[in-house]
């Protein structure tokens, strides 16, 4: 039997996300988020990337009212949500260069 691939991918994240239980801390539920927004992030779709920001803003909100809003853990968060904003930025001139 071949091995069986462990890699997260966007067909899986729902399975990856349905992790998060009522009693999950603080902490994993912004590391489940924050990876499953990372793999959206990735696929460089329109549809996957807002997904993916929905998913780092959720996390935001988590990590600030843990740490406060200038933690640097909650400014990378905030850095990777203008990252994929920017992301949304070159596709929409793209499609209007075309």
């Amino acid at each position: 039997m071949p091995a069986r691939s462990k890699q997260l991918k966007v067909s899986n994240v729902d399975g990856f996300l349905s992790q998060i239980y009522s009693n999950s801390s603080p902490d994993t539920i912004i590391k489940i988020k924050s990876r499953a927004a990372l793999c959206f992030s990735k696929t460089g779709s329109k549809k996957n990337i807002l997904k993916a920001i929905e998913l780092y803003n959720e996390a935001y909100d988590i990590q600030c009212q843990m740490r406060g809003s200038y933690h640097p853990r909650t400014l990378n968060i905030l850095n990777l949500i203008i990252h994929c904003e920017n992301k949304i930025e070159q596709i929409r001139n793209s499609k209007l260069s075309n």
